[in-house]
C-alpha cells in the first residue's frame, strides 16, 4: 500500500559525448523501467503489463544542449543536467534507491547516452523541485483539526 509520495531530483553527468535523437520521454521511460528490472525484475515486469496509470512520473532532462526542432540533445562528456522523479508507489521507491545504494556512481542509460547520477535530492527544501509528503500529511490538509 501506497503510504508516501516522492519527488527526487537527479543531477546528472554525462559520461560520454553524443547526441540523441527522437522520442527523448520513451528514452527515458524504458531507462527508468530497466533500473527497476535490475533491481526488481517482478516489480518491473507488474509495471509494464498494468493497465492503469504509472505510479512514476519523469520531467524533461533539464540542463543538457537541447535542439527542440530537431529534437535532440547532445552530451558533451562532463556536462552536468538534471532529471526530477516522482514515485507514488513504496515499493517502486524502494527499488529506485535500491539501485542509487548499490553502485559508487549510479549511472542512468537513455539510448545509447549514460549519464551518472552525481547527486539526489529528495528531503524537503534540499532542491526547489524536489519533496516527500504522506498520505496521512495531505489528508491533514483538506481537513484540519
Amino acid at each position: 500500500m501506497t503510504t508516501s509520495f516522492r519527488a527526487i531530483v537527479l543531477n546528472l553527468v554525462a559520461l560520454e559525448s553524443g547526441i540523441l535523437t527522437g522520442a527523448l520521454g520513451e528514452l527515458a521511460h524504458a531507462a527508468f523501467y530497466a533500473t527497476i528490472q535490475a533491481v526488481n525484475p517482478d516489480l518491473s515486469q507488474r509495471m509494464h503489463d498494468a493497465q492503469e496509470r504509472a505510479s512514476f512520473t519523469l520531467s524533461p532532462l533539464n540542463g543538457f544542449v537541447q535542439n527542440h526542432k530537431e529534437r535532440t540533445i547532445r552530451f558533451t562528456t562532463g556536462d552536468a543536467g538534471w532529471l526530477r522523479i516522482t514515485l507514488l508507489d513504496d515499493q517502486l521507491a524502494d527499488a529506485f534507491y535500491q539501485h542509487l545504494m548499490g553502485q559508487a556512481l549510479p549511472t542512468i542509460r537513455l539510448g545509447e547516452m549514460h549519464l551518472g547520477i552525481a547527486s539526489v535530492f529528495g528531503a524537503p527544501g534540499s532542491h526547489p523541485w524536489s519533496g516527500f509528503t504522506t498520505v496521512d500529511a495531505l489528508r491533514a490538509l483538506n481537513h484540519p483539526r
